[in-house]
This record gives C-alpha cells, sequence and structure tokens, in this order.
C-alpha cells in the first residue's frame, strides 16, 4: 500500500511537466500511471 502511494506521487509529477510540453499526453500518462499502480498492488 505504501508502496503504491509513492508511485503514485512520483509519476503525477512527471505528468505534470509532460502536460506543459503536451496537453494530450497528460491523459494518455495519467491513465497508463493508475492502471500500472493499481496492477501493481493486484500482484503483490
Amino acid at each position: 500500500m505504501h508502496e503504491c502511494m509513492h508511485t503514485h506521487t512520483l509519476m503525477h509529477v512527471y505528468t505534470h511537466t509532460l502536460t506543459r510540453s503536451h496537453t494530450i499526453t497528460r491523459t494518455c500518462t495519467h491513465s497508463v500511471a493508475h492502471t500500472h499502480t493499481y496492477t501493481r498492488t493486484h500482484l503483490q
């Protein structure tokens, strides 16, 4: 649970930087990051 939250925060920062350059990337990155975090929790 702790690792999952940490990953989310890190990804959030990355998405913010990408948004400044690519607005469309924000949605794509956000979706992937969220799904990735969810899957990781299930596997663990």
